[in-house]
This record gives C-alpha cells, structure tokens and sequence, in this order.
C-alpha cells in the first residue's frame, strides 16, 4: 500500500519534453525492506543533518543524504507535503517528497 515505485519501464528518458509530475519517476529515499536503493558515492558527512524545510529555495545547492549535492528546481506544495525536483550531479533529475527527504542547504541562491 502507497510507497514509492522508483522508475518504470525503459522508455523515455530525462527531458522527454513532458510537462507536470510523473509519478513513475519518484525515487525512493526511505529504506522499504528488500527494495534497491540508489545510493550516492560516499556517504553524508557524520554530522549531516537536514534543513529546515522553510528555508529551501529554488536555485539552492543542496546535498541528499543518498543521493549527494545537486540544484533544487522546482518546489511544489500539495495537500500534506511538499515535491522538490532536484538535478542531482551524479543521478540527473528527481522528484521526491519532503517528508521523506533528507536534504540540507550546502549553497545559499546568490
């Protein structure tokens, strides 16, 4: 029941030109038991912690405690959370939800 599905099929790719949510393309960033998780080439900093949601802006430099720094582009409020796409340096484009993310702000918007 809900959890997130990761990405289905092998058709399209980033930037296919489609506008809007495509919920085939949510990452998963919480552990689901016997599911695979993409994780980023070494691991947060001992000291990571996230970022107040509050204080994320679209331009910012962020880092993901998986998926490791990247750009958020777009911030989106929904009925109880909040969707982010962030363009990940070593995982291109993703869509997550706040509520489960863990993101902190390594580069303020200048």
């Amino acid at each position: 029941s809900g959890g997130f599905s990761g990405q289905r099929g092998s058709s399209g790719g980033y930037g296919s030109g489609q506008r809007g949510f495509d919920s085939g393309r949510l990452a998963p960033v919480r552990s689901i038991s016997g599911s695979r998780t993409a994780v980023a080439p070494g691991s947060p900093s001992e000291d990571f912690v996230p970022s107040p949601i509050s204080e994320l802006r679209v331009g910012q430099r962020i880092e993901h405690n998986r998926f490791g720094p990247g750009i958020i582009l777009l911030l989106e409020p929904m009925s109880d959370d909040i969707k982010i796409k962030i363009q990940f340096d070593n995982f291109g484009e993703k869509v997550l939800l706040l509520k489960y993310a863990k993101i902190r702000i390594i580069e303020e918007k200048s």
